[in-house]
């Protein structure tokens, strides 16, 4: 953690104020030379030695005589709409330099220099940033690209938008993909066909275009195709199409884009939303047969779901992923008979190695599933007391936590975390997005249901999650699914790289003693004994960092 900041701190950011403001200063200079080219102009400018030859050298570049613009140089600027790639590269010193300030200094120095306007070159500002380096993990870049990108979308924006939007699609492919994402998740309804419009005005942004509906299906592509067209035929094309070519990819895409509207007060995909969700079900039912095992089970969850949304006539049936949905009943099936009486002959220690063995590779060859390990390993095995017998095998399963509040077009409290004072007091440890929260919800209903389809003794006996609040805040959507009162929710400071041995040390962890903690507190109070149990021995403080 960083202290107060010195009198250091506020030389190195009035420091790079002055920078800034006086590159500002020079590149709206450059820009009233590049664009009289033809006109004798003296430009005055309060520099430095090493600044005067960096002018000197840069105006040499912007005077020179320009080449033939094809169709790439065309895709870097135009000088009469962006000022030319001379600008772009200006720009570019420019971002690296807030760059390394921010991966250096205090980032929130970097942002209060951010609030000087930058309206002289808009467009090439927007292409630096997206050329740059940003070792700040990206949050200076989501900063930056908030501030200039949304004149892109404006019905005036001209061909400026057009022709950095083009270089954006040649250049950075994901960095405009992220773009686009983050102006459509802040308002869909208005954003939306504007990203659609703007993705059309153009042979290199239709490719762009194409290129996000033929590949994996993402949040910003099915909202697109349901937006060029949600007729049946034409939306029925393209999921077939996707899921042949990303299988698995595809449908857990597909799954988690539809599953949201589907639950109670999920958001409303818009247009007939029954004959939407017929045809992404048909898709889906149809591709089952390319799906894994865990993919055909979350196609079928969700066509229960969808089943007790849109209740439909006559049975729905999709046995490949063994979904069978119709009005009436199905018969259960007959209880399971006793178990058999366990054998008295002892296990030798090869047998047991097998059996423990025979499971693992199986479910790593893919033979058998974990849930049929499990079943498997619920059987009583021979030389085993069946009363109080244990499973020979445990399964240990890995969540990561859902969306970051930190990531670009995220809303934490429907508003930007960046913004924040949580991010001022901890800007390296973000919490969950408010999306993040729900889909944590999400995640969690399925480890229930992944649970719920295991015989009855198994168990989930603890959740360990990372000191990261993000992580905690995962876990805790977990723990609370399944019961709090029989779920342990353990914090492990060793699992964060932050806290990790990295950065302090292997240091043994240290051990309180009641006597040592009762001597601290000596004459304070009341007496220790009323505080805390004489017959406590010790306390274990489990992976404290450096032994505090």
């Amino acid at each position: 953690m960083k202290g107060a900041r010195t009198g250091d701190d506020h030389e190195k950011a009035a420091g790079a104020a002055q920078m800034f403001n006086r590159q500002e200063s020079m590149y709206r200079q450059v820009a009233s030379i590049r664009s009289k080219q033809e006109e004798e102009v003296e430009v005055e400018v309060p520099l430095d030695a090493g600044e005067q030859g960096f002018a000197e050298s840069f105006r040499e570049l912007v005077e020179a005589p320009e080449e033939p613009e094809d169709e790439e140089v065309l895709a870097l600027g135009d000088s009469a709409k962006i000022g030319g790639p001379g600008h772009v590269w200006a720009c570019l010193g420019l971002v690296e330099v807030l760059f390394e300030l921010a991966e250096a200094e205090d980032y929130g120095t970097v942002r209060e220099m951010l609030n000087a306007p930058l309206r002289s070159t808009p467009n090439a500002l927007l292409l630096a940033i997206c050329l740059a380096e940003d070792r700040s993990r990206g949050a200076l870049r989501a900063d930056l690209l908030e501030r200039v990108a949304p004149p892109l979308f404006e019905a005036n924006a001209g061909p400026q938008a057009l022709l950095v939007s083009s270089a954006l699609a040649e250049r950075a492919p994901k960095e405009l993909k992220r773009l686009l994402r983050s102006m459509q998740e802040k308002d869909p309804k208005i954003n939306l066909p504007k990203v659609v419009s703007l993705l059309q005005k153009a042979p290199r942004l239709v490719e762009f275009y194409n290129g996000l509906l033929q590949g994996p299906p993402s949040e910003l592509s099915c909202r697109m195709a349901l937006l060029q067209g949600p007729q049946a035929a034409k939306l029925g094309a393209w999921l077939k199409k996707v899921l042949v070519d990303h299988k698995d990819g595809a449908a857990l895409a597909l799954v988690r884009f539809l599953r949201p509207s589907l639950l109670p007060n999920g958001p409303v995909l818009g247009g007939d939303e029954a004959s939407i969700c017929r045809s992404w079900l048909e898709a889906l039912l149809e591709a089952a047969a390319l799906l894994s095992p865990d993919s055909a089970r979350q196609v079928t969850e969700l066509a229960q779901l969808a089943y007790q949304k849109f209740p439909v006539p006559g049975p729905v049936a999709a046995t490949s992923v063994g979904l069978l949905v119709t009005d009436e009943k199905q018969p259960m099936a007959p209880p399971p008979g006793p178990p058999p009486p366990p054998s008295s002959a002892p296990l030798s220690a090869e047998e047991l190695e097998e059996s423990s063995n025979g499971y693992f590779k199986a479910i790593y060859t893919g033979s058998m599933r974990a849930v049929g390990a499990l079943q498997s390993a619920n059987k009583p095995s021979k030389g085993t007391d069946w009363s109080s017998r244990e499973l020979p095998v445990q399964i240990f399963g890995v969540i990561r936590h859902t969306a970051r509040a930190d990531e670009m077009g995220a809303t934490w409290k429907g508003a930007s975390w960046f913004q924040s004072e949580d991010f001022k007091r901890y800007p390296y440890d973000p919490p969950l997005s408010d999306e993040g929260l729900e889909e944590a919800g999400q995640v969690a209903e399925r480890v229930s249901n992944f649970l719920g389809a295991l015989p009855d003794s198994a168990k989930i006996h603890v959740v360990v999650s990372s000191p990261y609040l993000r992580c905690i805040q995962t876990a805790a959507a977990v723990c609370r699914r399944l019961g709090s009162s029989s779920v342990r929710l353990i914090v492990d400071l060793g699992l964060g790289e932050v806290y990790g041995p990295e950065i302090f040390g292997d240091l043994e962890p240290e051990r309180s003693t009641t006597s040592r903690v009762a001597s601290s507190w000596e004459g304070k109070g009341r007496e220790w004994s009323e505080h805390f149990p004489q017959e406590v021995s010790s306390i274990e403080c489990i992976n404290t960092p450096m032994g505090k």
